[in-house]
């Protein structure tokens, strides 16, 4: 009888027992959310605290809209007067009262409903966007000008270099992408990093490295894919196949110092492309490339080892050899994109990194 009662007692125990917090969790990648639509990819995410984020994509034509409410990511519908096709949708936030999806047209989501604010400008493409507030939205294109909506109507912004990225640390407003002159661009260099700050109403360049390989390369350039808070990553390459031996391309990783961007190591060349980062706490970064269950993937800090993440379990019920793809990333350790298998089989997905 006491045997009986004490393995009753220790198994009661065990369900009253509080879940492990995410903090405590071993460093790793977890499946979030699977929609169920097929050949669905996110292609953005936003978090505005730990109990509010967004994630958009596209499935065909079709809208892809996720909200997470603290506990789950759960379908949303689309805005209303929402026209399928144009650019995949991109977000924005600066709190849980201030979301915007951009696409061909621009809603915005003031905490209860979405609004249509108007029809996007005439862009090359749509690949990033930032927020300020209710009346302070800017988009890239890649090109030397940023698109601005001030509240009442859209205007056309002049920068000093090319900006393929945005990114809000407190009020401060970055743009991230390359320059085609000054230090460092020449014969064997065509374009340099660029990282540029808001200050007052003038886009300003700050200072950052400069890149050369050791064998000249043709059509060599270096620049920024993506700006997270003080954090930047982009790539050094050139146009293979025109000179042997060929030297390797090598990933960037930069952070705001105050006063520059310098260089951190990042612990191993990644074996797939496209490296995304997103914070991680204060002087952190989580840096991932796309592959096989994420094996790249390191929570970065300068001046300590790097905290290498267990790899993504494959996804129940789906086909295996599974390979994630990583559109974007978001603090809170959250990594959208889609996840591809044998047989054709696609999935928009949505993970996160703990620990």
């Amino acid at each position: 009888m006491a045997r009986a009662l004490l393995l009753t007692l220790l198994l009661l125990a065990a369900v009253a027992a509080p879940a492990v917090p995410a903090s405590a969790q071993a460093p790793g990648w977890r499946h979030s959310y699977a929609d169920p639509t097929p050949d669905g990819r996110f292609t953005d995410i936003v978090t505005t605290g730990p109990k509010d984020g967004w994630a958009a994509g596209v499935a065909g034509d079709a809208l892809l809209l996720a909200r997470y409410d603290g506990t789950r990511w759960v379908r949303q519908a689309a805005p209303a007067g929402y026209v399928p096709g144009g650019p995949h949708p991109r977000l924005a936030a600066s709190g849980s009262s201030n979301v915007w999806l951009i696409s061909s047209q621009v809603f915005r989501f003031d905490g209860t409903s979405w609004h249509r604010v108007g029809a996007l400008p005439r862009l090359d493409e749509v690949l990033d966007a930032e927020t300020r507030g209710p009346s302070d939205l800017w988009i890239a294109d890649g090109d030397d000008t940023l698109a601005r909506w001030n509240g009442a109507a859209w205007s056309s912004v002049k920068l000093p270099a090319n900006a393929r990225a945005l990114a809000r640390s407190g009020q401060r407003l970055w743009a991230a992408g390359y320059r085609t002159s000054g230090p460092g661009v020449g014969k064997d260099m065509e374009a340099q990093p660029a990282a540029m700050l808001l200050k007052g109403t003038t886009w300003t360049l700050t200072p950052t490295p400069t890149y050369r390989f050791p064998i000249p390369a043709p059509e060599a350039e270096a620049l920024l894919h993506h700006v997270a808070g003080t954090w930047a990553v982009g790539e050094h390459t050139f146009n293979h196949g025109e000179v042997s031996p060929e030297p390797t391309d090598t990933a960037i990783l930069l952070r705001w110092t105050g006063a520059r961007w310098s260089k951190v190591k990042i612990p191993a060349r990644e074996k797939y492309c496209c490296p995304r980062i997103a914070p991680a706490g204060p002087g952190r970064v989580l840096y991932a490339t796309s592959g096989y269950g994420l094996k790249q993937s390191w929570f970065v800090r300068p001046g300590a080892a790097p905290v290498t993440l267990a790899p993504l379990p494959a996804l129940a019920g789906a086909p295996a050899k599974q390979f994630a793809s990583i559109e974007a990333m978001a603090a809170g350790g959250w990594a959208a994109g889609q996840l591809s298998a044998n047989g054709g089989w696609r999935r928009a997905v949505i993970v996160r990194a703990t620990g």
